[in-house]
């Protein structure tokens, strides 16, 4: 029998509705992530991060899940990426962009957040995201509990986004803003295996799991390691990743082509990630003389396109001032592409240190490009790294596992 499509109560839009049991608490999670609702009483969003995948292991756990998103402006197509489906619902709230966008929609948001759940429900949230830290009050307001999931390091965000005393003053906040909900959680999953659990520890005899917000199906995966560099003459870089935030580095990427072409080295650069930023970015390259070698793709979303982009180059390339742990740099290793990546957050857990350089030293980025591409020994044995953490990744992000973790809280 098919589901009954949603009802529409005041501002709020759902998804469709999967009743699994009724003795079960209901269980939102909070996601970043903008939606749209779509024919047929669907959800979807145009970015994996809440792809229905994603939702499944909390299903497994708890039967049913509610996915609570801002609304998208935009009209869902056929491109866009399935939410909802068996055991994940989703309520749509009021949607909003930008910090004085989140200002002015605070009041109907805690309107519309003040409805969810009660003393019995589970609450869970990617701390500071906005929706996350509403969700985390809802649950606090109710005597519920709360499940945290730690995915980045909000001080070094902020310090890249927004540089100087004010960039400091803000991380610090919502650093101790993550802390205080850390603290105040009945469970905490954390996307590194040591890194973020020392910078948010959870107060002790809470229950933890270190599990990488990346599942690679066998497809992922190239299958040897890389001998030589694609290119017989010149290096071949590859970056994937959202431009929206200068926490990116995006305009590091530009500067380390600049440098290595400065250099006398035949130097290219793709970065695949849509954003808002895009305009600017592919101007800057050109102002710098780099248009014809430094292109910026814009959004790609099939999985078919990455593993090409990824399996024509010669080095993926990250210039991130702010990580948890990157989803598309696991994915490129996949493809056993050399890395050279910034120390931001939890990647040096996955990448080996000679192949990392300071925050924001593109010139420290072209060496290290330069002594993995000249040297076919060295290419070979990062390839063979690559390959090996990323296989290491992708075993401990089991969805198993967070399902098996997450039923022994219930």
């Amino acid at each position: 029998m098919s589901p009954a499509p949603p009802a529409v109560e005041d501002e709020w839009r759902s998804g469709i509705h999967w009743h699994i049991d009724p003795l079960r608490p209901d269980v939102f999670i909070a996601t970043d992530v903008r939606l749209a609702g779509a024919d047929g009483g669907t959800v979807v969003a145009r970015h994996s991060a809440a792809a229905y995948g994603r939702w499944e292991p909390y299903a497994t756990a708890f039967g049913e899940v509610t996915i609570v998103g801002r609304t998208a402006q935009w009209h869902a197509g056929a491109a866009d990426i399935p939410v909802t489906g068996s055991g994940v619902d989703a309520r749509l709230v009021r949607g909003y962009s930008g910090f004085v966008g989140l200002v002015s929609a605070l009041p109907a948001l805690w309107k519309q957040f003040s409805r969810l759940g009660d003393s019995s429900s589970i609450f869970i949230g990617r701390p500071p995201e906005p929706l996350s830290l509403l969700l985390f009050l809802r649950a606090r307001a109710v005597k519920a509990r709360h499940i945290a999931v730690v995915a980045t390091e909000p001080e070094q965000f902020m310090r890249g986004v927004v540089p100087g005393p004010v960039g400091r003053l803000a991380g610090r906040a919502l650093g101790g803003a993550v802390r205080h909900v850390v603290r105040n959680s009945v469970a905490v999953v954390y996307v590194t295996q040591e890194w973020l659990q020392s910078r948010y520890p959870a107060t002790a005899g809470t229950p933890t799991i270190g599990r990488p917000n990346v599942v690679l199906s066998d497809a992922d995966f190239a299958r040897r390691p890389r001998r030589v560099p694609r290119s017989e003459s010149g290096f071949a870089l590859v970056s994937i990743g959202n431009v929206n935030s200068r926490a990116k580095g995006a305009e590091d990427l530009v500067k380390v082509v600049e440098e290595l072409r400065r250099a006398g080295h035949d130097a290219t650069l793709r970065v695949a990630g849509g954003g808002s930023r895009l305009s600017l970015l592919r101007r800057h390259a050109s102002r710098q003389g780099l248009a014809e070698h430094v292109h910026f793709e814009g959004h790609v979303s099939s999985r078919a396109q990455i593993r090409d982009l990824l399996d024509h180059a010669d080095v993926y390339l990250t210039m991130s001032r702010a990580e948890g742990l990157s989803r598309s740099t696991v994915e490129a290793m996949a493809r056993g592409l050399p890395v050279v990546s910034t120390r931001a957050g939890g990647i040096s857990e996955l990448v080996r240190a000679q192949q990392l350089v300071p925050i924001g030293d593109p010139s420290a980025a072209a060496r290290a490009i330069v002594a993995i591409v000249r040297d076919r020994h060295a290419y070979a044995e990062a390839s063979t790294a690559s390959l090996t953490a990323a296989r290491a990744a992708a075993s401990s992000a089991e969805p198993q596992r967070l399902s098996e973790f997450l039923s022994a809280l219930t």
